[in-house]
């Protein structure tokens, strides 16, 4: 597992294009899936995992908690820490029991996004 690399599960086209660009600049390699059951693929598919997933919660096909509980239930992968985005103001406690180790309410910031990425890779 790299400190360094970082998934990003998000389905506007946009916002994960920006993640990526502020992500890449700052040092980090970054690999992105679109929706929850991509993100799975991607993490299953024998590729370096990520040290971090960033996650949207309200996306198509497998939405954000939905990945959270197949990611812990998963006992092929390693308990790799996830940092939820969310424009939903009341999603933070219904995340007390998904095993998340941060929330950032969208929009976001370049510093939002540097600071909470240097917090799991320090």
């Amino acid at each position: 597992m790299s400190e360094r690399r970082v998934l990003i599960v998000e389905d506007d086209d946009d916002i994960r294009e920006v993640f990526t660009q502020i992500l890449e600049e700052a040092g980090y390699a970054v690999a992105t899936a679109s929706h929850g059951q991509d993100a799975l693929d991607k993490l299953r598919s024998g590729a370096p995992l990520p040290g971090l997933i960033f996650l949207d919660l309200m996306m198509p096909i497998m939405d954000g908690f939905t990945f959270c509980a197949e990611l812990r239930r998963d006992q092929t992968l390693p308990a790799i820490p996830v940092v939820v985005m969310s424009a939903d103001g009341r999603a933070e406690p219904k995340l007390v029991h998904s095993g998340v180790q941060g929330y950032l309410r969208k929009p976001l910031t370049i510093r939002t996004i540097l600071d909470a990425a240097a917090r799991h890779f320090s």
